[in-house]
């Protein structure tokens, strides 16, 4: 692997085994990688053993074993205010391994730029009144954004760490036009590299 690529805290690439990151080689998020990039089938149960929560677009295609994870989708792979879904999980069917994959090219980066396509697509396809649509988008805007996607996502998955310390977090981006999973190191490995 590039060391120096690896040190930028840029999104690292999988193209081979040993492009997975040491920490994620021998968990779920490895199966994960080498699943969906490399097309290599993950030893697993018949039980899940990994908990996706992926933004909500469209062109988000990912390859996933059956039975293998559960799957949230929501703007932006934003679990505020979504944490219950991923607490079931780890509490009722002993998830240790959440993965949250964002996107390039991601709407929720900058929602606040499409408030007048968003309240007036709401009118017309929704049936809403204009000063009803301007409200929802008001009230959960702020909520939504997530600015750049891999500061999020870094950001996203410390704060869940910090709420299940006993759980393994890793964040990836998904690069729409390649159809290929990245990794995201974590800050604390930026600074350890």
């Amino acid at each position: 692997m590039n060391r120096m690529k690896e040190r930028s805290g840029d999104p690292i690439p999988v193209r081979g085994r040993d492009d997975v990151l040491t920490d994620y080689r021998d968990t779920p998020v490895g199966d994960l990688l080498r699943h969906h990039n490399l097309c290599l089938h993950p030893k697993y149960s018949d039980r899940p053993r990994l908990f996706i929560a992926a933004c909500m677009d469209y062109r988000i295609s990912l390859r996933v074993p059956d039975r293998f994870a559960f799957f949230m989708r929501v703007p932006g792979a934003n679990l505020r205010g979504h944490e219950f879904g991923l607490s079931s999980a780890v509490a009722l069917f002993g998830i240790r391994a959440v993965c949250l994959i964002g996107h390039d090219d991601c709407a929720m980066e900058n929602v606040s730029a499409s408030r007048e396509a968003f309240v007036s697509g709401l009118v017309k396809n929704g049936g809403w009144n204009e000063e009803e649509a301007a409200r929802q988008f008001n009230r959960f805007r702020a909520l939504n954004q997530t600015g750049g996607v891999t500061v999020f996502l870094r950001s996203e998955t410390a704060r869940l760490q910090a709420l299940y310390p006993k759980v393994f977090f890793a964040a990836l981006l998904y690069r729409v036009r390649e159809d290929r999973l990245y990794q995201i190191p974590p800050e604390s490995h930026k600074a350890s590299a």
